[in-house]
């Protein structure tokens, strides 16, 4: 008597059974085409207009369940749940339906695969005990030539190489900032902004060299008196941007407030302005 295997229902001919004696060869061309669609095969799965559907099984014939991929289609107005085999096996599914709603794809009274709508293929496992879930992947590398779509948690324990990030929905990579932790330094901001500040000694006009040169004149310049240069008292209390900065240069006055003439001073500045 012909058996059938339990997950792919392919027939496994038995020796000297007089229903395949002479036969074989016959079973074997029905089988091979149904080995293929089981380890590669893609199929369409209308799901038009239903919100519940079971893939179709048979033995040793053509059938929904054993394909390895399947692409469900049609307009639904509502989730709809698709029944697969209860056997221990992995496959592939896509949700082509119009309506944005998901494919439920359950085996049985436990967990459910939920495959959403966009265009994405998942990766499912059934467990041949009631359970249906996406499969969690581990791997030793990725690289990816298209666009990567979370739509969980990712957590990473090592390191990621990311491009330079120029908009809010970007990864922003560290190294672009390159901060100088110092008294005179500068950071690069996302966005293509740049901040600098340094410290210098006047002894009434100083023309102040910015750390690295801006791509345009700066949003700002903006001087703050620091105490008096040695031996010199008093200093000056106020300081003030002369003329308009340019994309390297800057001039600084700095003056006694109450008088309005020049004196001598350390200041500091900062300056803002475009990459």
């Amino acid at each position: 008597m012909t058996a059938y295997s339990p997950i792919w229902r392919l027939a496994e001919m038995v020796p000297g059974d007089p229903a395949v004696k002479n036969s074989w060869g016959t079973v074997q061309t029905a089988t091979v085409p149904l080995l293929e669609q089981g380890a590669v095969g893609v199929l369409d799965v209308s799901v038009n207009g239903l919100t519940t559907y079971t893939l179709s099984t048979a033995n040793n014939a053509a059938d929904e369940a054993r394909y390895l991929t399947q692409n469900y289609t049609g307009a639904i107005t509502g989730n709809c749940t698709v029944t697969i085999p209860n056997v221990a096996r992995v496959g592939w599914a896509k949700n082509s339906t119009t309506g944005s709603h998901n494919v439920l794809l359950t085996s049985g009274a436990g967990t459910q695969a939920t495959i959403a709508p966009g265009g994405s293929w998942f990766f499912y496992w059934c467990d041949g005990a009631g359970n249906v879930a996406l499969v969690p992947v581990g791997l030793g590398g990725l690289a990816l030539a298209g666009n990567l779509s979370v739509a969980g948690t990712a957590a990473v324990t090592g390191t990621i190489t990311a491009a330079n990030g120029t908009s809010g929905s970007q990864v922003v990579n560290f190294n672009q900032f390159s901060p100088t932790a110092s008294f005179a330094g500068h950071v690069y901001l996302p966005g293509g902004v740049t901040i600098q500040w340094g410290n210098e000694s006047s002894t009434g006009n100083q023309t102040i060299t910015y750390n690295v040169a801006f791509s345009g004149v700066p949003w700002a310049v903006i001087p703050s008196v620091k105490d008096a240069p040695g031996g010199v008292s008093p200093g000056a209390t106020g300081c003030s941007v002369l003329a308009s900065p340019t994309s390297t240069q800057a001039v600084i006055a700095t003056f006694d407030t109450s008088t309005g003439f020049v004196k001598a001073a350390n200041f500091f500045w900062i300056a803002i302005g475009p990459t």
